[in-house]
């Protein structure tokens, strides 16, 4: 048996318009006026002369090859490498360096290898320095190549 209740949508089912749903239309206001509101405000940016777009840059070292051989960049730390690049003969290129493994002052080192396991040339160990940028140049006698931090 159908009780009147339930008849006229007071039961087992909450009505389509009752007394909540003014409330839920109040609170989505209040929380847009408040996104607004501190969105106008500028609430916790930096001031425009403490920006350095420097800053979020990915270390790099940039890589002069005076040789004729074409090699494959790679960071050494301990005993894994990650590849970061590659220079052909005779030119220059600049290899990015992943930010996880180059900050936070850990000491690098360089691996040019040939391709198909030639010889390896290392660069003496380094650490990437804000402001200062890495020159490796590869000699086309690997005992001539050095490293310079400018």
């Amino acid at each position: 048996m159908v009780q009147a209740s339930q008849r006229r949508g007071e039961g087992a089912f909450p009505p389509r318009y009752g007394k909540y749903t003014g409330t839920i239309k109040h609170s989505g206001t209040v929380l847009i006026a408040v996104l607004v509101a501190g969105c106008a405000a500028g609430a916790g940016r930096p001031g425009a002369d403490s920006f350095r777009p420097e800053a979020f840059a990915a270390p790099s070292v940039e890589v002069k090859n005076r040789g004729w051989t074409e090699f494959t960049i790679y960071l050494a730390q301990g005993s894994s490498r990650f590849r970061v690049g590659t220079v052909s003969g005779v030119s220059e290129a600049r290899v990015l360096l992943p930010r996880n493994l180059a900050d936070g002052g850990a000491t690098l080192v360089l691996l040019a290898a040939e391709p198909g396991g030639g010889s390896e040339v290392r660069s003496p160990p380094f650490e990437i320095m804000p402001d200062r940028q890495v020159v490796w140049v590869l000699e086309a006698d690997p005992n001539r190549s050095h490293l310079s931090i400018r």
